[in-house]
């Protein structure tokens, strides 16, 4: 939906939460491999995607991977628990309820 700064503004104002950006963010952001049916037709990719997504997070010392995608956050999650990842998948609502 091209909204890439108010979340990002809403994140960074929590006192504590530090935000690190992938290097590949914004329009250029790597898909989930759980949009239009990839995970269904092509399940191999879709969870080779997701993997990338979470190595490239803990590469960078996330401790949270936040998307508001609910497509993304299913695929992700489906990869932290085949990879046993010590990764958190939250959505930014999420993140904020936890911080008040």
């Amino acid at each position: 939906s091209n909204i890439y700064d108010v979340p990002r503004d809403v994140l960074k104002a929590i006192p504590g939460l530090e935000v690190i950006e992938f290097k590949e963010n914004r329009e250029k952001a790597l898909c989930c491999g759980g949009g239009f049916g990839l995970f269904i037709a092509y399940p191999e990719l879709s969870s080779s995607l997701s993997k990338i997504i979470i190595r490239n997070a803990l590469d960078l010392g996330a401790e949270v991977i936040a998307s508001d995608c609910p497509t993304c956050q299913i695929s992700l999650e489906n990869s932290v628990r085949k990879t046993l990842s010590p990764i958190c998948i939250a959505n930014t609502v999420e993140i904020i309820a936890e911080s008040i």
